[in-house]
């Protein structure tokens, strides 16, 4: 749970046996093998092992891959972390287009393009 900025209580999914997966927001980067993802609104605490494996786009990348914000899907195997799967990404840039029509129910629809 968060208090003020700080963690008080955190549920530590990785320490039971169950095998699930669990998809949250990640809180921080990861530090110390040390993951935590918000989950309906409570901070899990999970540990990633030399055989944890983590993908992004499909690929397999290194823990500095996670950042804060991103949304991520945890696999646990018998009680431990078995891969980790960044659902979306942090970056941020500018989108050009062409506006194509008015906002008609909350949509926005743009002609895309993108400059190599």
């Amino acid at each position: 749970m968060i208090n003020n900025g700080l963690v008080t209580w955190i549920n530590n999914l990785a320490a039971s046996n169950v095998n699930a997966t669990v998809t949250g927001t990640v809180q921080a980067p990861v530090s110390q093998n040390q993951l935590l993802i918000i989950v309906n609104g409570q901070t899990k605490l999970f540990t990633l092992t030399s055989t944890t494996v983590i993908y992004q786009n499909n690929q397999t990348v290194s823990a500095a891959a996670i950042m804060a914000g991103q949304q991520a899907a945890v696999d646990m195997l018998n009680g431990a972390v078995s891969s980790v799967n960044i659902l979306t990404s942090t970056q941020t840039g500018t989108i050009m287009g062409t506006l194509e029509s008015s906002v008609t129910n909350n949509q926005l629809n743009m002609l895309l393009w993108c400059k190599n």
